[in-house]
């Protein structure tokens, strides 16, 4: 499973695997806490995706797929037909084993240095040839 945590103060996103399914019962907008993945503090959970790429969407109260008719919005971009719907497969609000794909956006952090423990590696300067 991915976990994406976002800090809206600094504007970075970091990605962490975990081996576990985390967060299984949990539906969209509960606050949870972070340690299960290694990080002190709390975050609300924004959404996610499937194994198979269906979003996870916070209108359909139930746990599971569920095919939705929806007009321009969430899931479906603006159209140049005016009026135009279409009937897609979203997954409900509850985060379950299907899950591959969880977004975060952090509330509370009690550490600083997230750069040093999820960032990418520096990248070595190239010697230029001449």
């Amino acid at each position: 499973m991915i976990v994406n945590l976002s800090n809206p103060k600094t504007s970075k996103t970091y990605t962490v695997k975990v081996d576990s399914p985390v967060y299984i019962g949990k539906k969209i907008g509960d606050e949870v806490q972070l340690e299960t993945i290694g990080v002190n503090g709390k975050g609300i959970i924004t959404g996610g995706s499937t194994k198979e790429g269906m979003a996870m969407a916070s209108f359909l109260g139930n746990q599971g797929h569920k095919r939705v008719l929806l007009s321009p919005g969430f899931g479906f971009k603006d159209s140049k037909i005016k009026g135009e719907k279409v009937r897609k497969t979203l997954h409900g609000t509850f985060v379950d084993d299907r899950i591959a794909q969880i977004n975060i956006k952090l509330v509370e952090l009690k550490e600083d240095n997230l750069d040093a423990k999820f960032g990418k590696p520096k990248e070595e300067k190239k010697d230029k040839k001449e």
